[in-house]
């Protein structure tokens, strides 16, 4: 139902599934984890981002506690949590935390260049710059940054790194903004700023 649109028909089937999974299955299970972050993903399509955040969170514990701290659903979850917080501008600090756990995780399970590790790398990367924190958001880029140069989810959030960290101003910068403002500036044309990446699946 998600994903063929019909997204009011698929918040109703999840409202009615956390009813009866924690009957069926017992409390704070597994199929109640996947339930909350489903749950997640159709209220943050809808617009509905606060009430995605408690389902997002919701399933994070959930998942910690049933699969452990390393496992690849709870770094979806830390990551879509995140952005929901970025998205409503909303505990800094809280969203940085859970993208450093989502790549934390990826990096673990998926290898340097894992798609993952990009997607989670560049949304961590994106949210340092827009806190004012360029120079950590440029550490995080390099770090992530894979062996694909063209890369659009990297080479994006390097441009809204550089636009925030002010590269468009030509002025006197230091040797590691004048790194990435190099680096956006060797963006292969077509390279976009880095909006809203969506859900992690």
């Amino acid at each position: 139902l998600r994903e063929s649109g019909r997204l009011e028909d698929a918040w109703n089937e999840a409202r009615i599934l956390l009813e009866r999974v924690p009957a069926a299955f017992g409390a704070r299970s597994s199929p109640e984890a996947v339930i909350e972050m489903s749950a997640g993903l159709v209220l943050s399509r809808m617009g509905r981002k606060r009430e995605a955040y408690e389902h997002y969170r919701n399933s994070l514990e959930i998942f910690r506690e049933r699969l452990g701290a390393d496992h690849i659903n709870v770094a979806r979850n830390a990551y879509n949590a995140a952005e929901i917080l970025r998205e409503l501008g909303e505990a800094p600090e809280e969203a940085e935390a859970l993208y450093r756990e989502a790549l934390r995780i990826a990096q673990a399970r998926g290898g340097a260049d894992s798609a993952l590790v990009r997607r989670f790398g560049a949304a961590l990367a994106v949210h340092l710059g827009l806190v004012g924190r360029p120079e950590q958001a440029w550490i995080v880029l390099q770090e992530v940054r894979g062996s694909d140069p063209a890369d659009a989810r990297w080479s994006g959030a390097l441009t809204a790194v550089s636009g925030a960290a002010g590269c468009a101003v030509e002025a006197s910068r230091p040797g590691w903004m004048a790194d990435l403002c190099a680096a956006a500036e060797a963006i292969p044309a077509g390279g976009k700023p880095l909006g809203g990446s969506g859900p992690a699946d």
